[in-house]
């Protein structure tokens, strides 16, 4: 998987990885950072759109219940301590196993969708999810498969 420098990139330092989804959106990967910009090329709105630095991870879906859609349910990350599902509200320094909710947005009904299933760089086939706090609101975003990492 090739590495590229900020410095290629913007002119600026650190690694990162570039990389495209099944519908074509291209996304730059701060390695470092943990965190990824979006330009959104597959169909509907905002397309061409450029989206801002959010907080990203990888999700490999493989075995996970069909259920996960993101038009249907929030879908939140997070660990659970003493019990209680706590919301990551920013990877950087988290250790030990990740966890995801659904939360239905029609009867708001919680699940736990699985755990562990998480990669902390770009894979052929998995998703990025990116999510960002602005106050407590959480902007979050669950992109396609990944397709190609680009050389």
């Amino acid at each position: 998987m090739k590495k590229y420098s900020l410095k290629e990139v913007y002119g600026m330092g650190g690694e990162v990885i570039k990389f495209k989804t099944s519908q074509g959106s291209e996304y730059v990967y701060y390695v470092g950072e943990e965190m990824s910009e979006r330009s959104k090329q597959s169909g509907g709105s905002q397309q061409g759109e450029k989206f801002g630095k959010m907080n990203c991870i990888f999700l490999d879906l493989e075995g996970y219940p069909k259920v996960i859609d993101p038009f249907l349910n929030k879908i939140y990350i997070g660990i659970i301590d003493d019990d209680k599902f706590i919301k990551i509200k920013n990877i950087k320094g988290v250790e030990g196993e990740i966890v995801l909710l659904q939360i239905s947005k029609k009867s708001g009904e919680q699940s736990f969708v699985g755990s562990g299933r998480i990669k902390r760089e770009p894979v052929i086939g998995c998703r990025p999810y990116e999510w960002l706090y602005v106050g407590d609101m959480c902007h979050r975003h669950i992109g396609n498969e990944i397709v190609e990492i680009v050389k």
